[in-house]
């Protein structure tokens, strides 16, 4: 005789989803620091299949959107542009948008000798000219990876 189980398919329970639970996730176009504006979407999707108890939360590529924060072209006297990310949001698998926080911030790289020389304009007329030098932009490709985490604890 064959035993059976009583226990609850692992489709048919709730669970818990808490505050905080990372979640991989994948940029899904490319953003730079030179045409990005505050508060520009950027597509999102989960990296991998999320479960929690058994139970699938969010399915791989479930769908999403990243929100930019903060963003700063790169600079005169060689400082670099920045994209910062603190909020967006994935669908779980009922196809709800549940928020999720970054802690995301994109940099370009600073031209180290044209922010040195710069500062020295002062006492040198060759610094005016240095000055102009920009750092690089920040740049965002799809198929980058970042860890975001749930935001507010729910029942799935």
């Amino acid at each position: 005789m064959q035993r059976t189980s009583n226990a609850l398919h692992p489709a048919h329970y709730t669970v818990q989803v808490p505050e905080n639970y990372p979640i991989p996730v994948v940029f899904k176009q490319n953003v730079d620091s030179e045409t990005a504006q505050n508060g520009d979407t950027i597509a999102i999707s989960t990296a991998s299949d999320i479960y929690i108890n058994n139970k699938l939360v969010f399915s791989k590529n479930a769908s999403g959107y990243a929100i930019i924060k903060s963003v700063r072209p790169a600079r005169n006297l060689g400082k670099y542009g920045f994209i910062i990310i603190k909020k967006g949001y994935l669908t779980d698998t009922t196809g709800t948008l549940r928020q999720v926080k970054f802690e995301t911030k994109i940099k370009g790289e600073r031209c180290q000798w044209a922010g040195i020389i710069g500062h020295a304009m002062i006492w040198n007329p060759i610094g005016w000219i240095v000055a102009l030098k920009e750092g690089t932009p920040a740049e965002l490709k799809a198929g980058d990876t970042a860890t975001c985490i749930n935001e507010i604890s729910f029942n799935l």
